[in-house]
C-alpha cells in the first residue's frame, strides 16, 4: 500500500496470572477518542501473524480487524490474497497517544497460513517482503495439547525466528485457549506453577513479550492493543 500520505510503509509472574492465568492483566487504558471524522493515518503499524497450525490465528485476527467471526462466505473488501498463503488486512485505528493527543495509525496485518519453519529455504525467503514492512512478529501457539508440546513448538519457532535476525524485541508471543488447558475445567491445573514454568520458557528462549489469550472476554483485544501500545512508546521514547 502506498495510499497514507506518501509512506507505505514483564510484568511480574503475579500479573500475569491475573484471572487465572487465562487472560492478560487488565490495562486502564483511556476512553476512546471522541465519536468524530478520524485523522489521516500518521504512521503504519506492520504485523505478521505467524504460528503452529490450527492454533486459531486467523480468528484473532478477525476478532481483533473485524470484530467479528470468521465468515467463509463473506470476505471482507480489505483482504487481498498473497502468493505465501498469506491473507492481507488493515485497518485504520484511532486511539490517545501518550501525550494526550488523537493519534491514528493504518495497521497492516498478514496473517500467514500453513506455514512451519522446516519448509523449504525458499519458501521462507518469500516471508521477507512482509517482513520488511512489519514492526511485530506475533507467534501464536496453543496450549490445547498440553505444556510439555507447547514448550517444544516454542523452542523450535524461537530457534527458526532467531535465523531472521530479528530483535526480540519485535517478537511477541500470544499463548493461546488457555482455557483448553488440561485441568482447567475441573479445577486441577495448579496455575502458580504453570505460570512459572510459561515465564521460565520464554526467559530461556529470549521472549520478553507475552500475552495469555482465549476467545473469551475481550483478552485478544487487549493483547493487541498492549503490544501495538508498548511499541510505539518504545519507539517515540528512543526518537526524542
Amino acid at each position: 500500500e502506498e495510499d497514507v500520505e506518501g509512506k507505505d510503509d514483564e510484568c511480574s509472574l503475579q500479573q500475569r496470572l491475573h484471572v487465572r492465568v487465562v487472560v492478560p492483566p487488565a490495562m486502564t487504558f483511556p476512553p476512546n477518542p471522541p465519536d468524530e471524522k478520524p485523522p489521516l493515518p500518521s504512521d503504519l503499524f506492520g504485523i505478521i501473524i505467524l504460528g503452529e497450525r490450527n492454533a486459531g490465528k486467523t480468528s484473532i485476527v478477525h476478532q481483533f480487524m473485524y470484530r467479528s467471526l470468521i465468515n467463509n462466505n463473506k470476505v471482507p473488501a480489505s483482504q487481498k490474497r498473497l502468493n505465501f498463503s498469506a491473507v492481507y488486512h488493515k485497518k485504520d485505528l484511532t486511539f490517545w497517544s501518550s501525550s494526550n493527543e488523537v493519534a491514528c495509525i493504518r495497521v497492516q496485518l498478514w496473517d500467514i497460513e500453513g506455514f512451519e519453519p522446516s519448509l523449504s529455504e525458499k519458501s521462507c525467503e518469500q516471508l521477507l517482503p512482509m517482513l520488511s514492512k512489519s514492526r511485530v512478529v506475533v507467534l501464536v501457539l496453543s496450549l490445547q495439547h498440553g505444556l510439555p508440546h507447547f514448550l517444544e513448538i516454542l523452542k523450535m519457532w524461537k530457534n527458526w525466528l532467531d535465523t531472521l535476525s530479528l530483535s526480540d524485541e519485535n517478537i511477541c508471543l500470544f499463548i493461546h485457549k488457555c482455557d483448553l488447558l488440561p485441568g482447567h475445567s475441573n479445577g486441577t491445573l495448579d496455575w502458580i506453577q504453570f505460570g512459572t514454568s510459561i515465564a521460565n520458557a520464554c526467559h530461556q528462549v529470549g521472549i520478553h513479550h507475552y500475552y495469555f489469550t482465549t476467545f473469551k472476554e475481550d483478552s485478544i483485544e487487549r493483547a493487541m492493543m498492549g503490544m501495538i501500545r508498548q511499541n510505539i512508546s518504545k519507539k517515540s521514547s528512543s526518537t526524542e
